[in-house]
C-alpha cells in the first residue's frame, strides 16, 4: 500500500473512531521506508486542519459537521496538503 493510502486510512480512523494518531500509526503495518512520509502527511493534515477546511469550503457547499469526516472529504484534504507542500 502506498504512503498516501496508508495516511488516508490512518486519518479516517483518527476522525471517525476518535483515535490517537501516534497509537494508530504504531499499530499499523507501515514499512520503515514509508513511515516518515506517512507521519508527515498525517500530522501535517491534522496540524493544518483549519487552513485545509478553509480552502475546501471555498469550492463546496456547506455541509453538516457530522458528515465532513467521510472518506471522500479526507481524500480531498490529504490531496490539498500534499500538493500545497
Amino acid at each position: 500500500m502506498s504512503a498516501r493510502s496508508e495516511a488516508l486510512n490512518i486519518l479516517y480512523r483518527i476522525m471517525h473512531d476518535d483515535g490517537y494518531a501516534s497509537l494508530i500509526m504504531r499499530e499499523s503495518k507501515i514499512k520503515k521506508e514509508e513511515m516518515a512520509s506517512v507521519t508527515n502527511i498525517v500530522y501535517g493534515v491534522l496540524r493544518n486542519y483549519t487552513y485545509l477546511e478553509y480552502q475546501w469550503r471555498k469550492y463546496a457547499k456547506r455541509t453538516k459537521l457530522k458528515t465532513i469526516f467521510q472518506q471522500p472529504y479526507l481524500t480531498i484534504r490529504l490531496f490539498c496538503f500534499t500538493e500545497l507542500n
